[in-house]
């Protein structure tokens, strides 16, 4: 989420994994977005190039994403890490992580809340 400099590295260790791949890079510009995804393909291109997809809300509305990474200015992170956590998404943001500690308690627990449900679920529907 978001096309900061910092997300460049990010960008590398997927590509780098070999097991990751982006699947779209959302801004508040869609424009924005594709430049940043040319910029990053021309150097490690995916097989599959990511979308630009324009707002936040719509790359965490994506059933094909499944963590988000937040790069987002302090202020904005823990706004956007509680509405990926409600979204069901894995959460990798960037540091500092909040504000301050109740921020990042919040924060915390909101992914905690999603991961437990997310088990429980997985556990529901293996057969026994």
């Amino acid at each position: 989420m978001g096309s900061a400099s910092i997300a460049r590295k990010l960008w590398k260790a997927m590509f780098m994994s070999g097991n990751s791949r982006v699947v779209c890079v959302a801004s508040r510009d869609t424009a924005r977005a594709q430049a940043f995804i040319d910029e990053c393909q021309a150097l490690l291109p995916f097989p599959q190039a990511p979308e630009a997809v324009e707002g936040y809300e719509a790359a965490l509305a994506r059933d094909d994403v499944q963590c988000v990474y937040i790069p987002l200015p302090t202020a904005l992170r823990k706004e956007w890490v509680l509405k990926a956590a409600a979204s069901g998404k894995h959460v990798l943001v960037e540091k500092p992580v909040g504000l301050n500690t109740d921020d990042v308690q919040e924060m915390i627990q909101a992914c905690i809340k999603v991961c437990i449900a997310k088990e429980m679920t997985q556990e529901a529907d293996k057969p026994y």
